[in-house]
This record gives C-alpha cells, structure tokens and sequence, in this order.
C-alpha cells in the first residue's frame, strides 16, 4: 500500500484531491514496519509473504541498510524456491489468478539479488542453472508495453551482472586461468553491446508516463557504463596487478557524467527529489568508475578527471544529510577526489605505468611484501580534515585496503560500504 500510495503522490493522481495521501502514506508505512517484525514473514512460505518481502527490500534499500535488504532478498528468494517460482512448470499448473505477480516478483528479486552479488562481492542466493521461469509476457498494449520490455532488460542486464561476479570475482573467478577470464571478458562485453543496442533502439513513443520513462533512461545509462566499467577493468591475472585500458576509462566517464546529468533531474519542482536519486544511486550504481576515473587523474596528471571528480562529490555533498550511507559516499568519494587534486598538481603520478600514446595503465598487484603506499600525500592537510567526524584513519589505512584490494580484483565495494553503513 506504501509504495501504491507513494507512486499516486509521484504521478499526481486525482485521489489526492480527494484524500491525503501523505497522511496515509505515513500510516502505511507505520503498519508496514509492525508487519516487517513478524517472525512468520521471513520462515513461511507464501505469495503474501514474498510481495511483503519484496516491498520490504524496495523500502529498506532507501534507508541505507544493505545487509538487512539482502537478508530479505535471501528469505523472499528462499520461499521462491519452496513454492517453485523459479519454474515454469509452476506457472503452468497455477490457476491462482497471480500467475504474472508471482512471475515479476520472483524476477525482481532476482534482480536484487544479482545486482547485490556483484557490487557487493557475494555470491548470489540463486543460481541460474536453478531456473527456467519464462520472463513476463510483452502485452500488446503501447502504453504498458515499454514498462515491460524494460523490466526484462532489466532481468537480463542483472544476468550478466552474475556472470561477471561468478567468472571474474568470485573465489573461484579469481583462480581461474587467464585464457578462460579473457574469454569470459571479451563474451560479456559483446553481450553488454547488444543490451545497449536493444535498450538504444526500443519505442517508449506512446509510454503510459512518459516524464517517468525519460528520466528512467539516464539511469538505464549509468547501470551500463558502470557495469561495463566493472568488466572492463576486470583483471586477466589477479593478484599480479590490473591493467586498464581506454575503453575501461571512457565507459568510467560516461558512467560519472550520466551520473550528473540523472542527478540535475531531480529536486526543485520536478516530480521526484535529490534524496531519492541518491538513495538509488547508492544500490544500484558501483563506487568502480569513480576509482577508474581517480587513477587515470593521477597517472595521466589530467586536471579534467580531477574536475569530474569533483562535480560528482558536489552532488553527494547536497543530500549526504539523508542517511548515513549518503554521508559515508561524500565522506569516500571527496576523500578521493582531494588526494587527486593534490597529487595532479604536485604532479605525482606514482600510481603505476602509463602510456599516454594508448591511454593505458598497468597498476601492480598489492601484497604484504609490496604494500600499496602514498608517501607524504597520504595525509591531507589538517584544515581540509575539520569536520569529517572521525575520518582521519579512514583517509590511510581504509582507504589504502580497499584500493589495494581494488587492484587486486577484488569485488567492487565489497569492503567500501561493509565498514559501517548505519547498521
């Protein structure tokens, strides 16, 4: 009821000459969180259960709790599985009526779940040699039919975020031989082509809410440079460093300059605020294009990334009073962007080697006896620390393990938001 009432209040339905919507929006949302603390919703199995679930996650997300929402990915994807959700068999045998609900809800889910599992480094709760659900139906209205073949863009764009973190993450991924990565690489990245390409080309002419639509698409283009960045970076041989190409930075940059343009869609009188561009953007985009883009700046002393860099932050810097995850991306991202600058300006460029002919940066494996160090651009100057409530220690060691974790083809941001997100 929550989220009907909020998207009623979003596209300005004729209830809320009637009614307060916000009122009951807020009462909503108070019975929801009553309901959220039932011992039943999380060990039973049911359709009721896993719409709960799944809204649940929606809402816990846009409060900085990442570890709670994959907590319920997990149960609402465990009871998919107990009641067959997974299986087309299932929907052919259902004379429920909710067929299609339980398709979408089982998908989304899936979408979590895999988006989760790459930016955050674990495995998937759900494996796709588990499933053989037919995606929904493309119905024949014009209205409705964009909605849906987004939300199947969406199911596959999710796909290949598994893969990725299964072939070139995981524990597994990591260990395997250089020839099978690339592989892997080269697969993914054609697959991630022809995504775009049936994105670029699909027909949102007669859309049913079309200003939601537009403005959707920037964000479409973020999930993609941003995934296409996680890929690209990807390392051939782990632990014996990272090479980035060209490529890997211009997918990076376009990742952070859609990330400015979805943003500047958002607050004043436009139909949806900053604050929930940011809460989206904290679980469904990766901290990867910004690192990218932070040793490019260095290696190749470019003040333009250091500029774009920069621009980015300032926009955390507008909505990190939201919640504490918000506050934790300004705290990183400007941490960053500082020691960029300083080091673009002093011209150190002691991030790796460089080729400026090609664009390329080759940047060595961390390890104990080859320790990832800053010298004396480590420590920023103490005025620039006032006001970081407690983030000293944070701008060397942390923020030194999870670049040298980064370089070692670690997951993308695993340890970044797993410090302390508020929870």
């Amino acid at each position: 009821m929550r989220l009907l009432l909020r998207e009623f209040i979003i596209t300005k339905d004729s209830l809320g000459e009637e009614y307060n919507l916000e009122e009951l929006k807020a009462q909503a949302e108070r019975n929801f969180d009553r309901g959220l603390q039932t011992f039943e919703l999380m060990t039973v199995p049911s359709f009721e259960n896993v719409l709960a679930i799944t809204a649940a996650v929606l809402k816990i997300q846009n409060e900085a709790a990442p570890v709670l929402a994959r907590s319920l990915v997990n149960a609402g994807l465990s009871h998919c599985q107990m009641m067959g959700y997974h299986r087309e068999v299932t929907y052919q045998k259902d004379q429920s009526g909710f067929a299609d609900n339980k398709r979408r809800l089982f998908w989304t889910l899936y979408v979590f779940d895999k988006t989760n599992s790459l930016h955050f480094g674990n495995a998937s709760r759900i494996q796709d040699f588990e499933v053989d659900a037919h995606y929904p139906a493309i119905p024949d209205d014009p209205a409705e039919k964009p909605w849906t073949e987004l939300f199947r863009l969406a199911v596959r764009l999710a796909k290949i975020q598994g893969l990725i973190f299964d072939k070139l993450y995981s524990v597994a991924g990591l260990q395997s031989p250089a020839v099978d990565r690339r592989q892997w690489i080269d697969a993914l990245v054609t697959d991630m082509h022809q995504w775009r390409y049936e994105l670029d080309h699909m027909d949102g002419s007669t859309v049913r809410f079309a200003e939601i639509l537009k403005l959707s698409k920037t964000h479409w283009d973020i999930m993609y440079y941003s995934t296409l960045t996680i890929l690209l970076r990807a390392p051939a041989m782990p632990g014996v460093g990272t090479d980035m190409t060209s490529q890997c930075f211009q997918a990076a940059r376009l990742s952070l300059q859609s990330h400015l343009r979805a943003f500047s869609g958002y607050g004043g009188d436009k139909m949806l605020s900053k604050a929930d561009y940011i809460d989206w953007a904290l679980h469904n985009s990766s901290f990867t294009p910004f690192v990218v883009i932070f040793l490019h700046s260095i290696a190749a002393s470019s003040l333009e990334d250091v500029e774009l860099l920069e621009q980015v932050v300032t926009t955390f810097r507008s909505a990190r009073d939201i919640n504490i995850g918000a506050e934790k991306l300004y705290q990183i991202c400007s941490t960053f962007s500082r020691l960029a600058r300083r080091m673009v300006e002093s011209r150190n460029t002691s991030v790796g080697m460089y080729d400026q002919n090609n664009d390329t940066l080759q940047v060595a494996g961390v390890s104990e006896n080859d320790p990832l160090t800053w010298t004396d651009m480590a420590v920023l100057p103490s005025e620039q620390q006032a006001g970081t409530d407690g983030f000293a220690d944070f701008l060397t060691d942390d923020m030194t393990n999870i670049l040298a974790d980064w370089i070692n083809g670690q997951p993308p941001a695993s340890d970044m938001f797993a410090m302390d997100f508020g929870e």
